[in-house]
């Protein structure tokens, strides 16, 4: 599992993307747009095993770059990237305490707002989009990345009662405990999407497609993206000007 889903993943992705980069000729034609996935998740409803086996599905074919799933190794990127102090990681999350300002202040000097957080997050976001080839789970990435040609923005979703007891089983935290675990992350990242968006995580009109993971295993949820995801490319390709 951890092969499209590490630090040393994202270390591979992105030396294979300079590499790329260094070999590609320069043209006067615009270059076609880069693929990327967006997956937003409800707490349980498999955000990053989907997004693995999607990986795993997507780097059968060939290609020099590895599809590479980003998630909470976001998180470290963002941390690496920015120079930030790795006691921000557990500020970075989608359901963190909002109000820390006076923590930021006083431990970590120049980074002083969730909100300046979000915005280092966000940037990377956009850049690892922009090089292709990356599957972005949660942190608002489908409102981030949406004005980017290429994209497929998906949102998971599974009946309360399967999801507590994934991460019940996950967690080995009692019924109770998981039930309460799944609702603070869901409010978690509603409360996120809302304050630093503006916009409302559970719309289904923000995705392009949305599956139920009761009803598909994650496998099964991975081919319907690969093959929404080639859908896609062949209608921009068969677009006029294109």
């Amino acid at each position: 599992m951890k092969r499209f889903h590490s630090l040393n993943a994202i270390r591979s992705y992105l030396g294979a993307q300079s590499r790329a980069r260094d070999e590609k000729k320069p043209s006067r034609r615009r270059p076609p747009a880069t693929r990327f996935v967006t997956v937003s998740r409800q707490a349980g409803a498999g955000g990053t095993s989907v997004a693995v086996a999607l990986a795993r599905l997507l780097n059968a074919e060939e290609g020099s770059v590895p599809w590479t799933v980003f998630d909470r190794e976001l998180v470290k990127a963002v941390i690496h990237h920015h120079g930030l102090p790795r006691e921000v990681e557990r500020f970075l999350t989608e359901d963190a305490v909002p109000e820390l300002q006076t923590i930021f202040t006083e431990f970590f000097g120049g980074v002083t707002s969730r909100r300046g957080l979000t915005a280092r997050t966000s940037e990377t976001i956009l850049r690892l989009a922009r090089m292709g080839r990356a599957i972005l789970v949660g942190r608002a990435s489908h409102i981030v990345t949406r004005r980017l040609p290429g994209g497929l923005h998906v949102r998971l979703i599974a009946s309360t009662g399967r999801r507590i007891e994934r991460i019940r089983k996950l967690t080995g935290q009692s019924e109770s405990e998981a039930r309460t675990e799944v609702a603070s992350r869901d409010r978690g990242r509603r409360s996120y999407v809302r304050k630093y968006f503006r916009s409302d995580v559970t719309d289904p009109m923000e995705f392009d497609l949305v599956l139920n993971t009761d009803r598909l295993t994650y496998i099964d949820a991975a081919r319907v993206i690969r093959a929404a995801l080639d859908g896609a490319e062949r209608l921009r390709s068969a677009r006029p000007g294109r």
